[in-house]
């Protein structure tokens, strides 16, 4: 009897070690590596289902039906990692949009994902008629074959006297390093002066030359919400930031609506090098710019400006664009409006719907005029904007989307960090990294957006991308590396 409760002692504790040498084990992840795999049949632990409902096809079992742009998910992990090896098994049908990309949430803030591409359409298609290089997972299309080799091409882009003209060049997915010098740039002694009021985050490119880099922001707080409403901005130079200067919350936590007093907050730096700044105003919704002032001549917005809408009512607003695809919506009835894109009326007649419009031009370097009859819209598109024509200058080599027409715009390369798709029957596969070190991660959870631009759920459409599984590769610090850093081995 003794003998059977030692017995009976040992198996218990024995399971009991093993559940908790287990629970340390999935907790810790010791070895810095482990893999989490979801087909969406049953709920996965680590790998969250696919939200908001209404972009998805309820009745489509097992698999994600994706119908709406654009879709969340998290992957939830016990500990920090620092790569994640993602593999994504899809299909479409045959008229969907064309593009699908995927992407990690690096800042809360601003809700930034870093963008990755699944899979482009239009570039699988490109391939079969253009000359492809595919080198690794670098990609080159030529519309006549000059180079025999990636390299080749890179080194004929970085001289002064090259053949490449920049402007018959697409990138997508690609930073291509080049430097943007303004020729017979003369730097200015006026003022500068943007009245039009800005709401939450917003990024612009400037350029100097034997001058001082240096904006003042006139700032005010709605308190709208309860968070703390700092700001940031950021300076960067060939993508790399410089400077940064804060201001602090206006000390009002509450969300009783009680605006603050305007506060500036200044950006001045000097003995910077001849050449191109990009800024970034980093900011919550609550944060208002009333007012830039400036003595830099050239400012050109990036992609979205959130016109707010002023007690003030500000009416007849200018914008000067180079996009090819432009969007507008508003959250305010009272800015309802028509909004004149060169001699084209889009009806702003619902508050929260998106009014979307293609912009055809002469020629690349001609831009497109604006016109607003009052403030309160969010304006957004693929390329800059300018608040004034002289102002507007364009450092950015041309980014390949489903707006852009090759033909008219004399496009002869397109250059790509993107691999096509591999084939599984009527399914493809996709591998992509993330650099999870600089990822926003809550509640032990990160945060991951698939884009699919151009899917709307509620039009009449039957397009959708279907996912049937989702695979996680994680890569981090053992314990004992771990272990060795903190002991200093």
């Amino acid at each position: 009897m003794k003998k059977n409760i030692i017995k009976i002692r040992i198996i218990f504790w024995t399971i009991l070690v093993i559940i908790v040498f287990a629970l340390f084990w999935f907790a810790v992840v010791p070895i810095g590596r482990v893999s989490y795999l979801t087909d969406f049949c049953k709920s996965s632990e680590f790998i969250g289902v696919l939200t908001p409902t209404e972009r998805l096809d309820g009745d489509s079992g097992c698999v994600q039906k994706i119908i709406g742009d654009p879709v969340y998910f998290s992957l939830r992990t016990p500990r920090t990692f620092d790569k994640a090896t993602m593999e994504i098994k899809y299909r479409t049908s045959e008229n969907y949009p064309g593009v699908i990309e995927i992407g990690n949430l690096v800042d809360n803030i601003v809700w930034r994902y870093d963008l990755g591409p699944i899979e482009n359409e239009a570039i699988n298609k490109l391939s079969l008629v253009w000359d492809a290089i595919q080198e690794e997972e670098i990609m080159l299309l030529q519309r006549d074959k000059k180079y025999n080799n990636i390299q080749d091409f890179l080194d004929e882009i970085e001289k002064e006297d090259s053949e490449i003209n920049i402007d018959e060049l697409l990138l997508y997915n690609y930073d291509l390093q080049k430097e943007y010098i303004l020729k017979d740039y003369v730097s200015s002694e006026e003022n500068n002066s943007i009245v039009i009021p800005l709401r939450g985050s917003y990024q612009f490119y400037t350029y100097i030359k034997d001058e001082d880099l240096k904006f003042d922001f006139s700032i005010i707080d709605l308190n709208q919400n309860r968070d703390k409403d700092s700001i940031e901005v950021l300076v960067f130079y060939e993508d790399q930031v410089i400077e940064s200067v804060e201001l602090e919350d206006d000390g009002n936590n509450k969300d009783d609506s009680v605006m603050s007093l305007e506060r500036n907050l200044n950006l001045n730096s000097v003995n910077l090098p001849e050449g191109v700044y990009k800024i970034e105003i980093k900011a919550n919704n609550d944060i208002i710019t009333t007012n830039i002032e400036t003595k830099q001549s050239k400012l050109s917005f990036m992609n979205k400006l959130w016109i707010y809408n002023n007690d003030d009512d500000i009416e007849n607003i200018d914008l000067y664009t180079n996009s090819n695809h432009l969007q507008f919506n508003t959250a305010s009835p009272e800015s309802l409006q028509t909004v004149t894109v060169n001699d084209k009326d889009i009806a702003i007649e619902e508050t929260y719907s998106q009014y979307a419009v293609n912009v055809l031009r002469a020629s690349s370097t001609e831009l497109s005029k604006i016109y607003l009859e009052r403030d309160g819209i969010i304006v957004s598109g693929n390329g800059l904007f300018s608040f004034n024509e002289e102002n507007y200058f364009n450092p950015v080599i041309k980014k390949f989307d489903s707006n852009v027409d090759i033909n008219n715009e004399n496009i002869n390369f397109v250059l790509a960090d993107y691999k096509i798709p591999d084939v599984e029957g009527e399914w493809r596969i996709v591998t992509q990294e993330f650099n999870l070190k600089d990822s926003y991660r809550e509640f032990y959870k990160y945060g991951f957006i698939i884009s699919v631009p151009g899917l709307d759920s509620e039009d009449d459409i039957n397009d959708w991308v279907e996912i049937d599984k989702i695979i996680f590769n994680l890569e981090g610090r053992g314990l004992f590396e771990k272990l060795k850093e903190i002991l200093g081995f």
